[in-house]
């Protein structure tokens, strides 16, 4: 059934393909949101977004949106770089507005298609597995937008070269003079010929760089960004596994958990060197750096937080990651780092309610990663580290 559901999406505008979306949809307004869902992730539908019959454009939606006081805006799916002809338009609105999204779109294919994303990536609304954009990006978008909700030219030629280089590298070279355009009549400065180095280049100057986190999460499947990072001594293997950073979030303090947090961590195997404690500044400042500034619930009902305290742990006996970790965290280069994690959400998670559940634990997932947050963070603390380092191997 669920082959014939998903081919129905992909190719059926037969007149009994058309009953069945129709039904289908009947069915899914119907049903409680939550049950709803999860029926759309267990068919592989969920995310694949249609127009709800009774609007007959994005323009619609985003009326809807703005008359509720919610930012959002249209824009050219950047992971499409097509020359010759256009691309996609695609949705981008605020977390807070999904529940009013979700009433006019539909995983059924009763209408037009829609690409949707939400600021944070939530369920159904994310690319792949993260944000679309890193949401600082998402909203300036958002917030310069037209009055009839599309992105400003400016932006919109920012979004083209962020496409072309974060999301498919080498794939966009045959599109580099055409996208050199673009730079010109945006009044962007590039030197030419224009290369994706020289593209890098100008998104660092305009601020449109990802994070180096996001960065490494586009590496998995982006070869250039990869050996950019290899060569810079920032990709995973750089550094011998071991280390680790984590992040206690605000949910996490605010329900005075944070030694429940470091318990289970030591249970768990870790050792956790005294550090000096950062400054609220500090801490906020990490927030917009760390996990690519992005600190939504994620698949979780409640969100964590932003982080409000640092944890530097070392672990000197560290597991190599099953292939199904990897499947799931290609970063990953200790398996315990996810052990641990999960056994802490199962503590905090003990006695409360489903509608209530936080992710109130982030962590860098390799050595690489926790060794830029230390240098960052603490960077006359290396060498006392990397003394606990000797002194645990040795014991």
């Amino acid at each position: 059934m669920d082959k014939v559901l998903i081919q129905l999406h992909e190719t059926d505008r037969t007149p009994i393909g058309g009953f069945v979306a129709r039904t289908g949809y009947a069915v899914e307004r119907a049903l409680p949101a939550g049950f709803s869902r999860r029926l759309a992730r267990k068919m592989g539908i969920e995310g694949r977004w249609y127009l709800a019959p009774g609007l007959g454009s994005l323009s619609e939606v985003v009326t809807r949106i703005k008359n509720k006081g919610m930012a959002c805006a249209l824009i050219d799916h950047p992971q499409y770089v097509q020359m010759g002809s256009a691309a996609p338009t695609a949705l981008l609105f605020e977390d807070s507005a999904v529940s009013l999204v979700r009433t006019m779109l539909t995983n059924w294919p009763v209408g037009r298609p829609v690409h949707a994303f939400s600021t944070t990536g939530l369920p159904g609304f994310a690319f792949g597995d993260m944000p679309l954009l890193p949401p600082a990006l998402a909203r300036l978008v958002m917030e310069n937008a037209s009055a009839d909700g599309w992105a400003e030219q400016r932006h919109r030629s920012l979004l083209t070269i962020y496409g072309a280089l974060y999301f498919l590298g080498r794939e966009s070279e045959p599109a580099l003079p055409a996208i050199e355009g673009l730079t010109e009549k945006a009044g962007l400065i590039v030197t030419t010929p224009a290369t994706l180095s020289s593209l890098d280049l100008v998104m660092e100057r305009e601020g449109w760089k990802p994070p180096i986190e996001t960065l490494e999460r586009l590496a998995v499947r982006n070869q250039w960004i990869a050996e950019d990072l290899e060569r810079r001594g920032e990709w995973k293997g750089a550094a011998a596994p071991g280390w680790v950073v984590f992040y206690i979030r605000e949910g996490v303090v605010a329900s005075g958990k944070v030694d429940l947090v470091l318990n289970v961590l030591r249970r768990e195997g870790f050792m956790l060197p005294p550090t000096p404690a950062l400054t609220r500044e500090t801490v906020r400042e990490l927030g917009k750096e760390v996990r690519g500034g992005n600190w939504g619930r994620g698949p979780f009902p409640v969100s964590g937080g932003e982080p409000a305290q640092v944890v530097v742990a070392y672990d000197r006996a560290p597991i190599a990651p099953t292939q199904a970790l990897l499947d799931q965290y290609p970063l990953l280069d200790n398996g315990r780092i996810q052990i641990a994690k999960q056994a802490v959400r199962d503590a905090l998670h003990a006695r409360l309610p489903k509608a209530k559940r936080y992710n109130g634990l982030h962590s860098t997932d390799n050595s690489v990663q926790a060794w830029r947050a230390i240098r960052s963070m603490y960077p006359r603390q290396e060498a006392a580290l990397r003394r606990l380092e000797r002194q645990a191997n040795d014991a």
